[in-house]
């Protein structure tokens, strides 16, 4: 019976001392009484990137301590800070969860298991760079086009890729009318611009009113001068510019900034015409820019110093008397024959793109080229009397003086000879060179040339026949004894027509 009553007071003793409690039943490490108090972090860092922003700090080492850090963020000085990233043991973190162009504010504490939290670091900001990100396409849906942001003729554009991903097209729409040349200019930032992260690769679609694009491009590469896509419009119509990340998934750096212009464009400066000058027709050809687009070509000329432009008619080749009004799309030059000798002209070519189908709109559009002068050159006659022939009288040749530095410039026809007069001193060499221009057609001359004033052959003292003679040049000396005086060149184009040059110089003996 005792033993009885000893157990059951021991039990109440056990439970009476057993309801206190003991600092070692739970641990309250942030309560936790220590003489230990964590560092604070020190020498906070914040550096902007192009993609994130680096934030790293320092730490003084304890090899008895297991420390961890927390970064906290805000987007301003004054606001709260919330908790970013927690549990880092680097002492670095990249923030890559921020949009460009927005300032951020940071701060950093070390934490233990044992010791809680220290104090906050100083407070740092920083920035990922870049322009900002576009927010008018972000609802996705069909609607992007009528979301897209409008933008006007010769303006440049500051603007930004910054998702790598499909969804994110920036859209750019204006109006075109009818007759417009546009070009559109994709560029990477200026090199003034440092707070920019110049995209690298993008894709480039441009659309009117129809599904099909006008200009489809994946892939491009953004340089500092840029990428140019020239449109041409037979039509009123909208204009859409969608512009995305590089659809290639192995594409890297496909986000950033990027410039945009889109500028009217005056069709001359891209299609150019020339002109050269004959004696018998004014030969214009031009670039081919159009060719993939026009219809047909047709030129145009006017006198100089008038906008009075009739469209003319114009040969193939120099060779042929045809004429027509119309040229195809592979044909790059004409023959104007009907130009008269001497009359200074101006020319330009009109290349004509047929409007669109989809209207039922059957006009033609024309873009006009750069304008050229031209003219065609008169044929020097000599003015002989009304009862001479050419092969009598040499009285009104033309005169030569020798050593001039220009040359004698002439031209002939099929049916004339010209005669040249020069007066040549005693005992002294002399070298005569006839030069073809090679570019106004095949000049195939003959060359004589007489002491006497009688147009005769016992005369003619040297005779360069037509088969001697080249395309270059017909180049002949001779040496004066006693016989100074007049002397008499007779050139025949011998059934060709062009022009020459005529140089005579005196020469070492």
């Amino acid at each position: 019976m005792k033993r009885h009553c000893y157990i059951v007071i021991l039990i109440l003793l056990l439970l009476l001392f057993g309801c206190g409690t003991s600092k070692y039943d739970t641990l309250n490490f942030g309560s936790h009484e220590t003489d230990i108090v964590l560092d604070d972090p020190l020498n906070l860092q914040v550096q902007d990137g192009n993609s994130q922003i680096a934030i790293w700090w320092d730490y003084p080492k304890n090899q008895t301590i297991s420390v961890l850090f927390s970064v906290y963020r805000s987007e301003s000085e004054n606001d709260e800070f919330k908790l970013l990233a927690d549990d880092i043991s680097t002492l670095y973190y990249y923030d890559t969860s921020v949009e460009p162009g927005k300032v951020y504010y940071y701060k950093v504490r070390a934490k233990s298991i044992l010791y809680g939290e220290s104090n906050f670091s100083e407070i740092k900001s920083g920035k990922r760079n870049g322009r900002g990100v576009d927010d008018y396409d972000k609802d996705g849906g069909n609607d992007k086009k009528e979301k897209s942001t409008r933008i006007e003729l010769g303006v440049l554009y500051k603007s930004s890729l910054y998702n790598a991903t499909d969804d994110d097209v920036d859209y750019y729409t204006l109006d075109a009318k009818k007759g417009d040349a546009l070009e559109i200019t994709i560029k990477a930032p200026a090199v003034e611009d440092s707070d920019s992260a110049a995209l690298l690769y993008y894709d480039i679609a441009i659309y009117s009113d129809s599904e099909t694009p006008i200009v489809s491009a994946a892939g491009r590469t953004l340089t500092s001068n840029g990428s140019s896509y020239l449109i041409f419009f037979t039509r009123d119509t909208p204009v859409y510019i969608c512009i995305s990340p590089d659809s290639t998934p192995t594409a890297f750096n496909r986000t950033g900034d990027y410039d945009l212009i889109v500028a009217n464009v005056d069709s001359s400066k891209l299609f150019i015409a020339y002109s050269s000058n004959n004696i018998s027709y004014v030969k214009i050809s031009w670039s081919s820019y159009f060719s993939s687009m026009a219809s047909k070509y047709i030129v145009q000329r006017c006198i100089e110093g008038t906008e009075d432009w009739e469209e003319i008619k114009g040969a193939l080749s120099p060779y042929r008397l045809d004429v027509q009004s119309e040229f195809s799309q592979n044909v790059m030059q004409m023959y104007d024959r009907s130009a008269e000798v001497g009359v200074a002209y101006q020319y330009r070519v009109g290349a004509c793109l047929k409007a669109s189908s989809q209207t039922g709109d059957s006009d033609e559009v024309r873009f006009y080229s750069s304008v050229v002068n031209a003219k065609r050159y008169e044929i020097q006659k000599n003015v002989l009397p009304a009862d001479s022939a050419d092969n009598t009288c040499f009285d009104n040749a033309l005169k030569i003086e020798p050593n001039t530095e220009k040359p004698i410039e002439g031209a002939i026809d099929s049916t004339d000879c010209r005669y040249y007069k020069v007066a040549l001193e005693a005992n002294k060499n002399y070298s005569f060179s006839i030069i073809p221009d090679s570019s106004f057609g095949s000049l195939l001359f003959s060359v004589d040339f007489f002491c006497g004033k009688e147009n005769s052959d016992k005369n003619r003292i040297i005779c360069i026949k037509p088969e001697e003679t080249t395309s270059n040049y017909g180049f002949f000396s001779y040496a004066v004894g006693d016989a100074a005086g007049d002397y008499w060149l007779r050139i025949d184009g011998n059934n060709t027509m062009g022009k020459y040059s005529i140089t005579v110089k005196e020469a070492d003996s």
